[in-house]
């Protein structure tokens, strides 16, 4: 896999993580969202309940909202 490097850490903010694109010119563009299991084993425990959910906008636009990794 290249840039197999990309998916063994990650960062992490219990509120919010934020990206911005400043100086892109207008236009369309496409967004790839990858995701890697790195932190929770494939066993679920109560300590990894309602802990891989999360929501993702783009420019005010809700793209997903409380997205499951498990669904």
């Amino acid at each position: 896999m290249p840039n197999a490097d990309l998916y063994t850490s990650a960062r992490l903010n219990p509120l919010s993580l934020k990206y911005y694109g400043l100086c892109l010119q207008s236009g369309n563009y496409t967004v790839k969202l990858h995701f890697s299991e790195i932190v929770f084993t494939p066993v679920p425990t109560y300590g990894s309940l309602g802990r891989r959910v999360f929501d993702v906008s783009i420019q005010v636009i809700w793209i997903f909202w409380t997205y499951n990794l498990d669904e």
